[in-house]
């Protein structure tokens, strides 16, 4: 049909574009799924978006997506995955999120230790946009 025609030619002439508007999207579909206990969907949107960042993105664009990422892991209690995300962030970006070790704890059910670890995290380092992740995290896997 010629509207499906002019559509395909639309999206092909203007990829990079619909490529953009779409990671930015991303972000706020894994927002809408975390707020709304949809954590698959959650998982599903933050991975996306994390493999659509580059080596030119920065340390603050990659910090968030790997927040959505790890809460919806906390939630769907899979430790093991999140010290995947600790070395792909540290291979693909040279990045490392010491605040992470915390994630595993409450991804395990080892809230105490959670609690523990993220303190002596936050005193060694500023880190306020990130002192919610794990309590978040705890609470959102138990309000089921």
């Amino acid at each position: 049909s010629p509207i499906k025609t002019s559509l395909s030619a639309f999206y092909s002439m203007n990829k990079s574009s619909c490529m953009e508007a779409m990671s930015r999207m991303r972000r706020m579909a894994a927002i809408v799924s975390l707020k709304a206990g949809d954590y698959y969907s959650a998982l599903h949107h933050s991975s996306l978006l994390l493999q659509s960042m580059n080596s030119d993105s920065s340390e603050n664009e990659i910090k968030k997506a790997v927040v959505l990422y790890v809460r919806a892991l906390i939630c769907l209690k899979c430790p093991e995955e999140i010290k995947g995300v600790m070395k792909f962030c540290e291979k693909e970006y040279s990045l490392v999120f010491d605040w992470l070790h915390a994630a595993i704890s409450a991804a395990s059910n080892r809230h105490e230790e959670a609690v523990y670890r993220m303190h002596s995290y936050l005193l060694g380092e500023d880190a306020n946009e990130l002192v919610g992740v794990v309590v978040v995290g705890i609470f959102e896997g138990h309000a089921e």
